[in-house]
């Protein structure tokens, strides 16, 4: 029950290309990539942790270093 609560958590966090992403950080495909982390792996978990809050604090610099550019994003942070 843990495992699907922490999977659950990330789910609304996950964006297009992440489990692409997480595949090339774990060595497989893109579909294993998924089912590791499904399944509760705690390498995947980590890396896409990873993955998740590097974005996030990517689309953050940004936001800081081009004002102007924030408004026009499609990207979402949460």
């Amino acid at each position: 029950m843990e495992r699907s609560k922490n999977v659950n958590k990330n789910a609304q966090k996950i964006q297009y290309g992440d489990f692409v992403t997480l595949s090339e950080m774990l060595g497989c495909t893109s579909q294993a990539a998924r089912m590791r982390y499904e399944r509760g792996d705690l390498n995947a978990k980590e890396a896409l942790d990873i993955i998740i809050e590097t974005r996030k604090k990517i689309i953050q610099e940004y936001h800081l270093k081009n004002p102007s550019k924030k408004n026009s994003t499609i990207l979402k942070t949460n």
